[in-house]
């Protein structure tokens, strides 16, 4: 019988012992050296795949194992070796389920091949792999599975389809065996794709999403039978609960109207910042209902007894019927900061798109130098990487409603403000709906599904969460551990704990802003904040030495003793305040004006509109090109300590213009309804996207071929699945959350 001489052991050995060492890098692209010119026809003319499988049977005896399956004997599962080595004897003599787990393995790619299209990933067929299934009457004695080898310090990955009964550890043991034999001690090793127990900190998860189910049927079935009375003893209730609490959806309404504070201001939130007109009672008839029956002044045979009124609102606040008609109402009220949910939405989306590059880039992606190195050097190109300033936009518009409708309620109540349920009222209409969506990424998303490498990397997400979950708890995970990195514990959550930080110092320019005497005193302890932000940004730019763009090579080598994704500026709350300023400043500003109708004259407001989209604009493109030559250290640090700043204050801009009625066309696209129930879900977006696209790249079975218009679709598919997946968590847990602690605690609200 004659074998080819195949390519495939001769790529393996390249791969594992001598492509990584001797190739250099050269402008981002793996180029080969000549060493791997003169090591490639040795290997092609001297290993084969026939003698890879002989090295592994070695010489054939009677009495059973022999080679390298007789060498580990000892060390690798008996069951594990009687299927290795009857696949291997098999694959000899062309049996086809042995030709069928071969043809699983993944094709390696030659060097070359790997060098030009920068791909270090390459996956076994899964389907055919796992389709191997032990059956006496097809001769299959086996069944199969998919494991990834890896070559450490390199980041490639082959996936194998390999016998079930072989672990992780005994294909390390057998796979470095056979490499000894050819002077190669690269100790790879390896990830199998296998059904993976429930642990306790899942069951712990489920139980409680059980929960919320169970209380959402209670409440929704309360709802239900409850809108259906007939008689005219229960008819004001009827009216009253078939509106339960627009509250619990529009937040900023309810403070609007019932004279209390914002649970949450700028993006992501759920709620629109002022009152959802329509048909039914509004928020405050409800109280004032409620409040009389406590008081006795509407008896039980005309609504629900006093004793029950806490009881009725909480039910009233599961009901997905009621919420949910409440969440997706697209009507705009009269006095609503509609452009404001324009801009939520598109500087969330925006952040998705950038994530779905981001996340694919580190997963599946087959192309990575055409992506870099062709399509990464067009100019419309920088739109995907500068994405991180949507996050600006969440800041300034954070900053601006917290302060424009915290001083709304100043003035209305005579400047009284209960400065302890502000607090108490944010913390928890941000943190139930956080931390069960921290324990769907940490503990449910790692039992659906199954891919190459999709274990590994939730395990190494939880691993982080369950030593510094409280950290998030605290919303001081920007901070813990010091410097840390944005890859921590759920880390795209960085932005929460800087918002709340934020938060928690704002009522200090609010009290000044709102005594008129003072007003220059918060203004001047504005600018001195924003500039010394700047400033330390700038400073300590400086001293580690940070390039204005993404270079390998900084100014200095301080760096060096630190982990290469150490975070010394990027999720640092004194780095990232300047923009939370500007929302500060545009709030007043907004709030101080608010009864004023301010007309700019058209000359003047275009040039006020050209310059800020002018600023944004180049902030996002300036960069581009950067990095065919090195930029002065000066101008690095102005750049990285004034680019948000500016930015921020292009945001402002737009959202001022557009508030006061100088928007023009810009503010009618941002204030469309349709933007209002999608800014009601952003918050929980903010909390999903992530674990939405991670969770379709690490299941995915091949590999992803980047082009702009896959993009385009792979981001629409991302977008639609984060929304649909945020209304159910948003009813399950953020509304009601909300709307229990309306009817606990909200007459606290009002003292």
């Amino acid at each position: 019988m004659v074998h080819p001489r195949l390519s495939i052991a001769s790529a393996l050995v390249i791969l594992l012992g001598i492509f990584a060492p001797i190739c250099q890098s050269q402008n981002d692209l793996f180029l080969p050296s000549e060493a791997y010119f003169e090591f490639l026809e040795i290997a092609f003319d001297n290993v084969t795949e026939l003698d890879l499988m002989y090295t592994m049977l070695g010489e054939p005896t009677v009495s059973g194992l022999s080679g390298v399956f007789a060498e580990l004997s000892s060390n690798v599962s008996d069951e594990c070796l009687k299927d290795g080595w009857t696949l291997v004897s098999d694959v000899l003599t062309f049996k086809e389920y042995a030709l069928q787990v071969r043809a699983s393995n993944a094709n390696p790619p030659t060097p070359i091949t790997m060098a030009f299209t920068g791909n270090v990933q390459y996956l076994a067929n899964f389907e055919l792999c796992v389709a191997v299934k032990e059956n006496p009457l097809r001769e299959i004695p086996m069944t199969a599975k998919v494991c990834d080898m890896n070559v450490p310090p390199y980041p490639f990955e082959i996936g194998l389809c390999v016998p079930e009964s072989c672990s992780d550890v005994d294909l390390n043991l057998f796979v470095n065996a056979v490499l000894a034999k050819y002077n190669m001690n690269r100790e790879v090793y390896f990830t199998c794709v296998i059904d993976r127990p429930w642990t306790w900190d899942s069951i712990f998860v489920m139980i409680i999403l059980c929960l919320f189910g169970v209380a959402a049927i209670v409440g929704t079935s309360y709802d239900l039978v409850f809108r259906r009375r007939k008689n005219t003893e229960t008819a004001v209730i009827v009216n009253v609960s078939t509106t339960q609490e627009e509250t619990n959806i529009d937040e900023a309404q309810r403070e609007d109207e019932a004279g209390r504070l914002p649970l949450k201001e700028g993006a992501p939130q759920t709620g629109s910042e002022v009152p959802t007109p329509g048909s039914v009672p509004s928020a405050n008839e409800h109280d004032r209902i409620a409040e009389n029956i406590e008081r006795g002044e509407v008896t039980t045979s005309q609504a629900v007894s006093s004793g029950n009124v806490i009881l009725h609102k909480v039910l009233m606040s599961l009901s997905f019927v009621t919420n949910g008609s409440q969440v997706l109402n697209a009507k705009k009220p009269a006095a609503n900061l509609g452009a404001l949910n324009g801009l939520r939405c598109l500087s969330m989306w925006w952040i998705i798109w950038y994530h779905c590059l981001r996340l694919l880039r580190g997963t599946r992606l087959d192309n990575a130098n055409y992506v870099f190195r062709e399509i990464g050097s067009k100019p419309w190109f920088a739109f995907n990487w500068q994405a991180t300033y949507g996050v600006d936009t969440f800041l300034v518009l954070s900053g601006l409603l917290v302060t424009y409708l915290t001083l709304k309620q100043l003035d209305k109540s005579d400047g009284k403000m209960n400065w302890v349920m502000f607090y108490v009222h944010r913390y928890i209409r941000l943190t139930p709906v956080y931390m069960v969506c921290l324990g769907i990424w940490t503990s449910i998303v790692i039992q659906i599904g199954e891919g190459s490498r999709k274990y590994e990397t939730f395990a190494g997400g939880r691993a982080i969460c369950q030593q510094y979950w409280w950290a998030n708890l605290l919303y001081i995970n920007n901070l813990v551990p010091y410097p840390g990195n944005v890859s921590q514990c759920m880390g795209w959550t960085w932005y929460l704990a800087n918002d709340m930080q934020f938060f928690i110092f704002t009522p200090i320019f609010i009290i000044l802003f709102y005594k008129k005497h003072w007003r220059r005193y918060g203004v001047i302890a504005l600018v001195s904040v924003t500039v010394a932000s700047i400033i330390i940004t700038s400073s300590v730019s400086v001293y580690w030495g940070f390039t204005a763009r993404y270079y390998d090579v900084k100014y200095n080598n301080r760096s060096e003793a630190f982990p290469r994704d150490a975070d010394r500026i990027y999720a640092k709350p004194w780095c990232r305040v300047q923009a939370y300023t500007v929302g500060i400043f545009v709030g007043f500003i907004i709030f101080k004006y608010r009864a004023t109708k301010i007309k700019i004259p058209l000359v003047w407001n275009l040039i006020c509109w050209v310059f800020a989209l002018g600023v944004m604009l180049t902030i996002v493109l300036a960069m581009e090109g950067s990095n065919t030559k090195p930029l002065p250290q000066w101008f690095a640090a102005i750049w990285l300590g004034t680019r948000r700043f500016l930015f921020a204050s292009g945001v402002g801009w737009v959202a001022f213009a557009c508030v006061t009625g100088n928007g023009g066309p810009i503010d009618t696209f941002l204030s469309w309804n349709l933007w209002l129930p999608l800014a009601r879900l952003n918050y929980c977006a903010y909390l999903l996207h992530p674990v939405v696209i991670f969770h379709f790249l690490l299941t995915k079975k091949t590999l992803f071929h980047y082009t702009p218009y896959e993009h385009f679709f792979f981001f629409w598919g991302a977008l639609v699945t984060t929304y649909m997946l945020s209304l159910f968590i948003s009813l399950l847990v953020e509304v009601p959350t909300i709307g229990i602690e309306k009817a606990l605690l909200g007459r606290f609200s009002k003292k």
